[in-house]
């Protein structure tokens, strides 16, 4: 089990892109700081964060209602870690918070779930080559041990392919991993559907979120055949270290959310306030 301080490392130190998930981001970012200290209270069952007397809204102006303690925390920790000017592309929990309560097309949890489910179909580590040579070899050695890992964690039975044809699921295993998603809430499941969109890989997302991998393994998995063609030929001197940085960060701050959003609650809230 890998700790999830190891995943709030990463989201403080790999704050570089904007997840641009609100339309009026524009009207955020370049801003001067206009506030000197942020705070958090406690609303009914919701939490809200407080630059100096004024509610943190979002971007259409309705004041940010947060789930848990956990995940307030840790939207006030990237606007008091703000300067002079407002950065909105280092705030991707802010983001990703705003993303939830302004879900584009009105979208619900069920909808997000077969999103994701969609993923599982095509998901990156079930589907090996043999092109170029020694690749599938590699690809055996890094993602069988997770597919095993996936298969005896949830009692699924997943099989890879080496053709473009998707892999026979069982319904019984997409029935699993249906019911895993669903019995998350609605904003997890939100954080579920970004990590999957980042990852490219429905078991990478799950191995993430249970710590069975840290953010740099996650990454590096979903990056492999990428990672492998590198060690052949090269790669273009700083676009391969600033992709990397900034899937780095859109997974670190997925993983987190999800996390603050759930079971975890407690456990973060004394990692963001170390």
């Amino acid at each position: 089990m890998k700790p999830i301080f190891s995943v709030l490392s990463v989201a403080k130190n790999f704050r570089s892109l904007s997840l641009c998930v609100c339309r009026n981001s524009s009207t955020i970012s370049g801003r001067k700081k206009f506030y000197q200290s942020v705070s958090i209270s406690h609303d009914a069952d919701k939490y809200e964060v407080n630059l100096d007397k004024r509610k943190l809204k979002s971007p259409s102006g309705d004041v940010l209602k947060l789930p848990t303690e956990a995940l307030a925390n840790a939207v006030a920790l990237e606007w008091d870690s703000q300067q002079d000017v407002l950065k909105f592309h280092t705030m991707p929990v802010t983001n990703l918070a705003f993303y939830a309560v302004e879900m584009p097309n009105g979208q619900q949890k069920l909808s997000l779930v077969d999103i994701c489910m969609e993923f599982l179909e095509t998901d990156t580590v079930l589907f090996h080559s043999d092109e170029p040579p020694g690749l599938a070899v590699h690809q055996l050695k890094e993602w069988g041990p997770i597919i095993d890992w996936v298969n005896k964690q949830y009692q699924v039975q997943l099989n890879y392919t080496k053709t473009f044809t998707p892999p026979e699921l069982p319904s019984e295993s997409i029935d699993v991993f249906r019911a895993t998603l669903m019995s998350y809430d609605f904003w997890s499941v939100t954080g579920f559907e970004r990590l999957v969109h980042t990852l490219k890989s429905l078991v990478l997302a799950f191995a993430l979120v249970n710590r069975h991998l840290t953010v740099e393994e996650a990454v590096s998995l979903s990056m492999l055949e990428q990672e492998y063609q590198i060690s052949k030929w090269g790669n273009v001197e700083w676009y391969h270290d600033v992709n990397l940085l900034e899937t780095r960060a859109k997974a670190a701050a997925c993983a987190l959310f999800i996390h603050a959003c759930s079971e975890d609650s407690e456990y973060i809230v004394k990692q963001v306030a170390t």
